[in-house]
């Protein structure tokens, strides 16, 4: 049985030799491999060779057949292990990226003794001999050399120990996390080997040196896990989570055991079978106690090893809520970085945002301190976009190489964060995809962000980019409703919103000059009965209504003229939403209109002048005639006679002359009431007869038997066909047939009615005026009543726009047709003030 216990000790140890020798070259080729351009690699790699020589020296030693191979196994052995100090601490001076310059000294002295006593492990002042017994690894006797072997090992790791403590106070992020895994893998490891083939060979232990070479393994894999291992377990972490499911265990043991006791004691003081009933009980109380007891004891536990001053679910729900509750987008960036700053101890914490001008362009918004800023260039700013964009990971760590695989806006973007001292980057991505990013420097503990921030960040990130996306479209629409409000106060028209249930939504300053004080939220009964009615037609009839003219009564009792134009407004669905009117203060325009129709009438007053001149010029010369003779022949009865019958009639006539003149001259106020059409073209036939007579102009005048009235102006009308009669006048001067036709025709016609934008089927008188003039040349019809255009060298362009003004304001229509050498004719239709007329179409 003895024999069978050695034999497996002695296989044991070969199997983790050879495990050991197998891991050691892996781990090196592993870290060599992920980065062969760090110098630390490439000597760690070295360091792993030597290990795997010494395993492979122990496992040589173990199985050697004789003494003397042995002892030749020993010496090879010990010399690969004098170098194992001068490595590691060389190991040591360049991880994890700085060459530790102070140990340059001791580094020599540390090859220099390692050469020495390898040199000197020849000599009987390493081993003495060595003894091999059945089943049972070799026994060496050692010399005074060997015992100068763990002094060298002391120096390295006082060195070790000194440079790295060094480097933990200062290192930041991922290093610091290195430098701990190094130190623990130091600690739990070199101890346990520097017992086995140190202390233990010393005291006379030499068996125990077959397993030195495995715990050097397990430091070395500590080692490659920081080297290679970017999110880095905090060691601290492991030993938490182990003491809460440790205390959970014990509870529910307790809990269990406990509840077992308490039902037994019952069952037994009262006859009862509590089997079930202790079952039930334990399960309640592991159910109702073992999470919150778990939670809790995580917690404490956190902050008595991690430091961690706060709950990463309570911190999500206040980050989630407080964004989702703001509306600034200042609120919600500050509200943001100061709750991660404060929780997680970030040193910094900045806030890249989507430009919204600038595709794929990113643009610093918000940084906390304030005045330290990123101060990205532009390029980089399109680079880290790009980044952001390609990248699928929810946070990018900052201090980790990008060496392999990187793009080239990765190697751009990365170094010129962490040269500001950033260590993550938290890509925000919303609804319509980048929103922006988080940046945060490092913590101020200079240690790396764990995986609970990370989840943190993860939580946080959807919610933050939709915030800022509301945020900016909140921004948008104030910015929109800003330019509204400075628009609309600028307008010179009087603008009035209602809702689809007539409630006013919006008005500007020139309405409430005309309307009065109006409120957002008032009825809108309480508006003008004129401005009401067509806001409620507008509803009802769901289209917009144009150009309505009425007079509205301001509070001060002002009667304005408006000009009124509505509009329905519906969703994209056909939804209604409401309604809105453009009020336009029309007193400048009617006075101006007062003055052109004042200018026009002055035109033609002075072409009718011109023409009655004659028409005056005759009697007055009859009249001189008898006064001349009157003095020479007032005794004759004849001449008296004569006399009496002639002069009176001619004076008569000179003042119906001027009369009408006068009459048309004379500005009367405007008054719609009944007319007789056909007396008003006969009288302004008649003030242009003499003109008429003068071209030499055949007048072709047909009127119905009956002559219905049309609600006018009496005054207006005149001076519209006075115009039409006159400018076809001047039309025909200088051409061989000259000829005005007017005809005048009553029946049904499709005639606009003031206030509606639709045109209706409705009784109507339409006037015909045609000459055989000169003609219009197509090009100048569209124009040809706009104010001010005229095609006469002389002319003021303002007879025909005053003549289409003046039917529009009849409710009529005026149109055109003209073809050059043959011959213009105008067409006025205007609706009848009766109902009745004839059944005759009009053509």
């Amino acid at each position: 049985m003895q024999g069978f216990s050695i034999n497996t000790d002695i296989y044991l140890a070969s199997v983790l030799l050879l495990i050991s020798i197998c891991s050691s070259l892996g781990l090196g080729a592993v870290v060599l491999h992920s980065n062969a351009g760090r110098r630390a690699h490439r000597v760690f790699a070295v360091l792993m060779l030597n290990l795997a020589l010494w395993g492979m020296g122990v496992f040589c030693i173990i199985h050697c057949p004789t003494e003397a191979w042995a002892a030749f196994a020993i010496h090879a052995t010990f010399i690969v292990a004098c170098f194992l100090p001068a490595n590691f601490l060389w190991f040591v001076s360049e991880f994890p990226r700085r060459r530790s310059a102070h140990l340059r000294t001791t580094l020599v002295v540390l090859y220099l003794a390692g050469i020495a006593l390898a040199g000197l492990s020849f000599t009987s002042g390493y081993l003495k001999h060595v003894t091999i017994s059945a089943n049972q690894p070799p026994i060496a006797a050692y010399g005074p050399v060997f015992n100068a072997y763990p002094v060298l090992v002391l120096v390295a790791m006082g060195a070790t120990l000194y440079d790295l403590l060094a480097k933990l106070r200062r290192a930041r992020g991922i290093e610091r996390r290195q430098v701990q895994y190094v130190l623990v893998g130091i600690f739990a490891c070199t101890g346990a080997a520097t017992a086995t083939n140190v202390v233990a060979p010393v005291l006379g232990l030499t068996s125990t040196e077959i397993y030195g070479p495995c715990f050097v393994v397990i430091m070395a894999g500590f080692f490659t896990y920081a080297m290679v291992r970017y999110h880095l377990l905090d060691v601290w972490i492991l030993f938490s989570r182990a003491t809460v499911y440790g205390i959970v265990m014990v509870f529910v043991t307790v809990a269990f055991m406990g509840s077992v006791s308490l039902v037994h004691w019952i069952s037994l003081s009262y006859s009862v079978q509590g089997s079930l009933l202790s079952s039930a009980l334990a399960s309640v109380l592991v159910v109702f106690l073992a999470q919150p007891l778990k939670e809790r004891a995580q917690l404490v536990l956190d902050r008595l090893l991690l430091h961690r001053h706060y709950d990463a679910a309570m911190l999500i729900e206040r980050v989630t809520r407080r964004s989702a509750a703001l509306v600034q987008l200042d609120s919600v960036l500050d509200g943001a970085a100061r709750e991660l700053a404060n929780a997680m101890g970030a040193t910094r914490v900045w806030f890249l945002l989507a430009d919204e001008d600038e595709e794929a362009l990113l643009e610093e918004s918000y940084s906390l301190p304030a005045e330290r800023s990123l101060g990205l260039t532009l390029d980089e700013r399109l680079a880290l976009y790009r980044v952001l964009d390609a990248s699928h990971q929810s946070c990018v760590p900052l201090d980790r190489d990008a060496h392999r695989g990187g793009t080239s806006e990765q190697l751009l973007v990365q170094p010129a964060l962490r040269a500001r001292r950033a260590v993550m980057l938290v890509p925000l991505r919303g609804g319509s995809g980048i929103a922006g990013a988080l940046v945060l420097g490092e913590k101020d503990t200079h240690d790396m962000y764990d995986q609970d921030d990370v989840r943190v960040f993860r939580a946080v990130a959807g919610p933050l980019a939709t915030a800022i996306e509301n945020a900016r479209l909140y921004e948008r629409l104030e910015k929109l409703n800003i330019r509204l409000e400075r628009i609309m106060g600028g307008m010179r028209a009087g603008v009035v919103a209602v809702d689809g249930a007539g409630k006013v939504t919006t008005v500007n300053g020139e309405a409430q000059v005309l309307l009065g004080p109006v409120r957002p939220g008032d009825p809108m009964e309480r508006l003008d009965p004129k401005l009401s009615a067509l806001l409620h037609e507008t509803l009802e009839g769901r289209r917009g209504i144009s150009d309505v003219e009425s007079v509205i009564t301001t509070p001060e009792d002002e009667k304005i003229p408006v000009a009124m134009s509505s509009s329905y407004l519906a969703t994209g669905g056909d939804e209604s939403v409401g309604a809105m009117v453009l009020i336009f203060n029309m007193t400048q325009i009617k006075l101006l209109e007062s003055s052109v129709q004042r200018a026009d009438r002055l035109t033609s007053i002075g072409t009718m002048a011109a023409g009655m001149a004659h028409e005056i010029k005759n009697p007055l010369q009859s009249i001189k005639t008898f006064t001349q003779l009157l003095q020479k022949r007032y005794d004759d009865p004849d001449f008296r006679k004569t006399f009496s019958e002639v002069v009176p009639p001619e004076v008569q006539r000179i003042d119906d002359i001027v009369t009408q003149l006068l009459d048309f001259a004379r500005p009367k106020p405007t008054q719609f009431e009944p007319q007789n059409l056909h007396a008003i073209i006969s009288d302004v036939l008649a003030l242009v007869a003499n003109q008429l007579s003068k071209a030499d102009i055949d007048l072709v005048l047909r009127l119905p038997e009956e002559s219905p009235p049309v609600k006018g102006d009496n005054h207006q009308l005149k001076q519209v066909f006075l115009n039409l009669f006159l400018n076809a006048i001047e039309a025909m001067q200088g051409r061989e047939s000259r000829r005005l036709h007017v005809r005048v025709t009553y029946g049904f016609g499709r005639v606009g009615i003031a206030g509606r934008t639709d045109v209706v089927e409705s009784p109507c008188v339409r006037v015909t005026v045609t000459d055989t003039g000169c003609g219009i040349p197509p090009a100048d019809l569209p124009q040809l009543f706009n104010p001010f255009f005229t095609t006469k060298a002389d002319g003021s362009g303002l007879g025909l726009s005053v003549v289409h003004k003046i039917v529009e304001e009849h409710g009529g229509e005026i149109n055109v047709t003209s073809e050059q050498g043959v011959g213009t004719t105008f067409f006025v239709v205007l609706p009848l003030a009766g109902s009745t007329a004839p059944q005759e179409a009009v053509r």
